[in-house]
């Protein structure tokens, strides 16, 4: 029961977000990326995710940004570009993003002995 209604919610959820990210709205582009990545309501696709944070990022997103970074960097959804990768997330962390600041060093740290997140 509790299922099915959450169900239900998220559905239109992800209906409702989707109008507003394809009108160019940044958050709910955010949400969407989210929706994909996790599959909730959808079936989860990173290359979507990707191309909604990249959206929510261009248009002044500071999560979408920090999210975005994290990919990279991982290759998650996309080639791992460790550079490009710290590119967002210091960016992120220069626009006031707290877990960009506390990320950044790490990311730094581990792009020099060649490890990833």
């Amino acid at each position: 029961m509790f299922k099915s209604f959450f169900q239900k919610k998220n559905a239109k959820l992800f209906s409702y977000s989707l109008v507003k990210a394809e009108a160019g709205n940044p958050e709910f582009q955010l949400i969407v990326a989210d929706m994909y990545r996790e599959g909730v309501a959808t079936i989860a696709d990173m290359k979507k995710s990707i191309y909604w944070y990249e959206k929510a990022s261009d248009g002044g997103n500071i999560e979408a940004t920090y999210k975005l970074g994290v990919a990279y960097f991982r290759g998650d959804g996309v080639g791992e570009d460790l550079d490009k990768g710290i590119k967002y997330v210091e960016h992120a962390a220069k626009n006031g993003h707290s877990m960009a600041i506390n990320t950044l060093s790490s990311m730094i740290s581990l792009k020099g002995i060649g490890k990833r997140l």
